[in-house]
């Protein structure tokens, strides 16, 4: 990878390690949630993956955990009205970012919101993260054939 975009990418390098290598999250849903984060920044959501960055390890998991959710959230193929939600689905989230966003609201525009985060997962996520999603595979494919 080229020094520059490792400088400039450092903070969403360090946030997708921490959650591949010492959450042992899975490295493709991982790279998934950087985009969605990125994407939450691009539309004006505050300095995400910063503020992330210098969380807590324990608070870094469960927004995973509720990056997950949204993730799943606009991945539904439901109706509407057979989707529940509740305010404090997402609280670390709605914590975390500077304007309002719930399940509701991202799962009403998951057309738009599934296009920008896959716009951030291939312009960005791989290109920045390719490198270390790499490793982190060829490691899990070692450990595998050790067992």
């Amino acid at each position: 990878m080229d020094c520059g975009k490792e400088f400039i990418y450092h903070n969403e390098r360090e946030v997708y390690e921490y959650l591949v290598i010492k959450l042992a999250r899975d490295p493709a849903e991982s790279m998934k949630l950087l985009a969605l984060w990125l994407w939450l920044e691009e539309v004006g959501y505050g300095n995400v993956v910063h503020k992330i960055y210098v969380s807590s390890y324990s608070i870094i998991n469960e927004l995973a955990d509720e990056g997950v959710t949204c993730l799943n959230c606009i991945d539904t193929n439901m109706i509407h009205s057979s989707f529940e939600f509740n305010e404090d689905d997402i609280p670390q989230m709605c914590c975390l970012v500077d304007r309002k966003i719930s399940l509701k609201m991202l799962y009403e525009n998951k057309i738009l919101v599934k296009q920008g985060v896959n716009m951030m997962l291939k312009n960005v996520c791989m290109m920045i993260l390719g490198d270390i999603m790499n490793q982190v595979n060829m490691k899990i494919i070692g450990d595998r054939e050790c067992e």
